[in-house]
């Protein structure tokens, strides 16, 4: 795989996963989403594995929890802008496309908003 492909597909990916994320273009999408899947609340335990009465802590669904997360989200999108990229017959190796360069992608993609 070239650095060009590798470049040009983490800039897709990055560029997916900030539409999803932040831009305001989405934002109705996210809306619906945590009306759809609203949180949910979990119990503490304590150490012996028995519920606490009258604790719990809000936890967000697993789908909304994605779309917030830049990290999370920016992996996804790298394997499969990685995987597409394989399947063009761009990249060689399917194993190195959606393990390897996703995971480095995805590193650049979530700390790229951070920046």
């Amino acid at each position: 795989m070239s650095w060009l492909v590798f470049v040009v597909a983490t800039l897709a990916a990055w560029r997916a996963t900030s539409l999803v994320t932040t831009d305001t273009i989405s934002d109705r999408f996210r809306r619906r989403l945590i009306k759809r899947f609203p949180a949910r609340v979990v119990p503490l335990y304590d150490p012996n594995g028995d519920e606490v009465a009258g604790t719990g802590q809000l936890k967000k669904r697993l789908l909304v929890e994605l779309v917030h997360c830049d990290r999370c989200l920016g992996f996804w999108m790298s394997a499969g802008a990685f995987g597409l990229a394989h399947g063009i017959g761009l990249a060689p190796s399917w194993k190195l496309c959606l393990l390897a360069w996703p995971a480095g992608a995805a590193v650049i993609t979530g700390l790229s908003d951070h920046v």
